[in-house]
């Protein structure tokens, strides 16, 4: 059964899906995906039965909903994963912009949860238009009242959710903590979040590997820069699809290194010298990871 939702006026200035539309002319993209949002349960997810919802979002226009579904699915608007030989889909961040309230927010989910996604083509995600993460889906508003009940409707369950359907961020983790150097670290909500945010945007495991390594190449990120520190941290490696993209690229193409002024070179290395007195490290491969550390030193 169809729910109401609300779209937010920014879905009609959605760079990303605009030029989706743009792209695939005659296949209604913006609209079916608008149109989905009614046919989700609570959790944001569908059958995935083109014909099916071919009969309820826009009937009477020709064009093939298999294929305007399978062009969403590949810019990561949609997840796809199968249950008990059926076909399911998923709106990527309908839990984040979605406020379920009423009788439905009091029932299950009517459909079962994933317990991993299909993968894209070649096992690897594929390039995203502009903005097709959590920004892109970020179209639906509130159903029903009470916000305080809503909020308190997407507690405890939804968190351990996350944990089973991305079982690879503890891999994830410890790949960010032995290849930076932050052995002390721990695997707090927050870093666990931004994890599972990007993996549910549709990135893979390789590419948020890729990414850690892009930033370990960056010489400015790793310390070469005007105050000295490094800015390596989950938080800003994983803080968006942009910013992901960014370090990504990095894993293939480094960056060159900061031409740092008279002044900021001095303090650099002063920095870098003290450092060495005190950790007994003295080899110019060494001086990166030392100036870097400063703020750590504890």
């Amino acid at each position: 059964m169809a729910r109401i939702r609300t779209i937010k006026p920014e879905f009609f200035r959605h760079e990303g899906l605009q030029d989706l539309e743009s792209d695939n002319p005659g296949k209604c993209v913006m609209l079916v995906f608008a149109g989905l949002w009614g046919h989700c349960d609570k959790a944001g997810r569908f059958e995935w039965k083109p014909r099916m919802l071919k009969l309820d979002i826009l009937p009477f226009l020709d064009f093939d909903m298999a294929e305007t579904l399978d062009i969403l699915w590949r810019l990561r608007f949609l997840l796809r994963y199968e249950f008990d030989g059926r076909e399911y889909g998923e709106i990527a961040s309908f839990e984040k912009h979605q406020r379920i309230g009423g009788k439905e927010l009091q029932e299950p989910a009517k459909h079962p949860e994933p317990t991993e996604y299909k993968p894209l083509p070649n096992g690897e995600a594929m390039g995203k238009q502009s903005g097709s993460n959590g920004e892109a889906t970020g179209i639906a508003g509130r159903e029903g009242k009470g916000i305080g009940r809503e909020e308190e409707g997407k507690g405890t369950d939804i968190c351990r959710a996350a944990t089973v359907r991305f079982p690879q961020v503890d891999e994830i983790f410890d790949f960010w903590r032995t290849t930076l150097g932050h052995e002390r670290s721990l695997l707090d909500s927050k870093r666990r979040k931004l994890i599972e945010s990007r993996l549910k945007d549709g990135y893979s495991e390789s590419d948020l590997k890729a990414a850690i390594v892009g930033c370990s190449l960056s010489p400015f990120h790793m310390g070469q820069n005007e105050n000295g520190r490094r800015y390596d941290g989950i938080d800003l490696i994983f803080r968006d699809g942009a910013k992901l993209d960014q370090f990504i690229q990095f894993s293939t193409n480094p960056p060159k290194p900061q031409q740092l002024n008279g002044k900021h070179q001095t303090i650099h290395d002063q920095r870098a010298a003290t450092l060495a007195a005190l950790t007994g490290k003295t080899k110019q491969n060494d001086l990166i990871d030392i100036t870097g550390s400063a703020v750590r030193l504890d």
